[in-house]
């Protein structure tokens, strides 16, 4: 009973490791198959649930909402008018791509400072949110 018990527990730390490791380190963005194959588990291995603070995404996005972003993306899913998370100073941000400069920069703003334009890089990115979903 004793070594069942052992087996078990380990086999649970071997998972919970595993896991974990897959989670914050393989990497999800610009992956084909998971952005081209939506199924259960693209579904949870991908999502990306945000609460909004602040109004500089409205109205397109309302303060206090959450969202469900996407962390399963290829760059070819990035396109005029789409709504992205990127990664400033450790926070998460939201804005919309307003152009396409190339496959890795991207002119941006907020829906609420559109004026206020500025260039992001494809390894900042974090996440899309498609609001047509």
């Amino acid at each position: 009973m004793k070594k069942k018990t052992l087996v078990l527990i380990i086999g649970i730390i071997i998972i919970a490791v595993g896991v974990y490791v897959f989670i914050n380190y393989v990497q999800l963005k610009d992956n084909k198959f998971l952005s081209e194959n939506k199924n259960f588990v693209s579904d949870i291995l991908c999502a990306f649930p945000l609460k909004v603070s602040g109004k500089s995404m409205e109205p397109l996005i309302m303060e206090g909402e959450t969202i469900s972003a996407s962390k399963c993306f290829s760059k070819e899913d990035l396109k005029v008018g789409l709504i992205v998370v990127y990664l400033e100073n450790n926070l998460h941000r939201l804005t919309v791509i307003r152009e396409i400069i190339n496959d890795t920069q991207y002119r941006v703003s907020q829906e609420g400072r559109k004026q206020d334009i500025f260039t992001i890089n494809f390894d900042q990115l974090v996440a899309i949110y498609d609001k047509s979903d």
